[in-house]
């Protein structure tokens, strides 16, 4: 394998991730807002829960990224 089908590869896979994590982050969104109308006033607990995990699993997936492709 060339340098340049090695780079191409690798850019290919960067797209990839990048993009599951932008749909991940669009999913987290929309799925927040859905959430915060549902618990608007019972079991408020339920928001910073969600949110912490949503967070958490948005930083893994980008150390993920930035662990794997450097």
């Amino acid at each position: 394998m060339t340098r340049l089908e090695a780079m191409i590869e690798y850019y290919r896979n960067v797209d990839i991730v990048t993009t599951a994590l932008v749909m991940l982050a669009v999913w987290a969104a929309g799925t927040g807002h859905l959430v915060d109308w549902m618990t608007e006033h019972r079991f408020k607990i339920a928001v910073p829960i969600y949110w912490s995990i949503v967070i958490t699993v948005y930083v893994i997936g980008i150390l993920f990224v930035g662990l794997t492709f450097s």
